[in-house]
């Protein structure tokens, strides 16, 4: 995760998707932040559809910068897909 991370801020998201994509979420000591990634790199892909899904998951999630920073993906689908959020 600290890979993708830095990758990330780089801007070098292809390094940052390959080093994801080996990350397995059942030896991470919490989900949230694998599923912060994965809606955010949803965004690169070239089918977004797993962002729409995570984002309503933690709609009513009870840390407020965890529930708050999540839309902030959700406003970036419209930009990224062409369309509206699924929900």
């Amino acid at each position: 995760m600290a890979v993708t991370y830095y990758m990330l801020l780089q801007d070098r998201v292809e390094d940052a998707l390959s080093f994801f994509g080996r990350v397995n979420p059942d030896r991470l000591p919490t989900r949230l932040q694998y599923d912060y990634f994965t809606a955010y790199l949803d965004f690169f892909t070239a089918d977004p559809q797993q962002a729409g899904a995570i984002v309503q998951r933690y709609t009513d999630y009870p840390v407020d910068r965890w529930r708050e920073a999540l839309p902030l993906s959700a406003s970036s689908w419209p930009r990224c897909t062409g369309s509206r959020m699924p929900w």
